[in-house]
């Protein structure tokens, strides 16, 4: 079975690995100390819009706070803030296998361009999720938009194809990611004017004026 990583156990990470994990992938996660002890103590407790839920007990969850967790990784995803991309890369550089495919599932378009330049030997692809997540509590997560996960296609990518698949998560798989990440920055910079206007959001683009 594949070894899959998630480095940054924030929103993204925890809800995407969780539900990997539920899926029955093999998950490692890369956390800082306190979301690593409320993972060993509540586990993962995850959430959909339309009432579907999944639950990962302590005991199935591994994580750690040392990233040399990830050098067994055949597939490592990458959802810290953009700037914590360098420190990240640097550490991945001295501990993955050449081939390993890592997938930035961050906001921002230049992410993958740093993660690919201090990694050259292993295969570096550009990602997005589409909804949002929210914590509701110690080991809560919920998805409260749709959505599904867009990624740069690679031949090196379908062996976890299947894995995605069956955690309810399918890739979008993309010949050029750049358009579909400037489609989502522009969207969120449009954030703060949704909310001062006080109309929903395809109200609000809805004339072209």
């Amino acid at each position: 079975m594949a070894k899959i990583c998630i480095y940054g156990a924030g929103s993204i990470g925890c809800y995407v690995g969780g539900r990997l994990l539920a899926g029955g992938s093999d998950v490692t996660f890369i956390a800082r100390e306190r979301v690593g002890n409320l993972l060993r103590q509540h586990g993962l407790t995850l959430s959909q819009f339309g009432e579907r839920r999944w639950s990962v007990p302590p005991e199935r969850i591994d994580v750690s706070t040392d990233f040399s967790a990830a050098a067994a990784a055949d597939l490592v995803l990458v959802t810290v803030k953009s700037a914590a991309t360098p420190t990240v890369a640097a550490e991945l550089a001295g501990v993955l296998r050449p081939g390993t495919i890592v997938v930035s599932f961050q906001n921002g378009v230049g992410n993958a361009d740093v993660l690919r330049a201090a990694l050259p030997i292993q295969t570096v692809l550009e990602g997005m999720v589409p909804f949002n997540v929210i914590e509701r509590g110690p080991g809560a997560y919920h998805q409260g938009s749709r959505g599904e996960l867009e990624i740069k296609r690679a031949p090196g990518l379908q062996p976890f194809v299947g894995d995605f698949e069956r955690a309810g998560l399918p890739l979008q798989q993309h010949a050029d990611m750049l358009p579909v990440q400037w489609a989502k920055l522009l969207l969120n910079l449009n954030n703060a004017i949704n909310a001062l206007s006080n109309r929903p959001l395809k109200e609000e683009l809805s004339p072209r004026a």
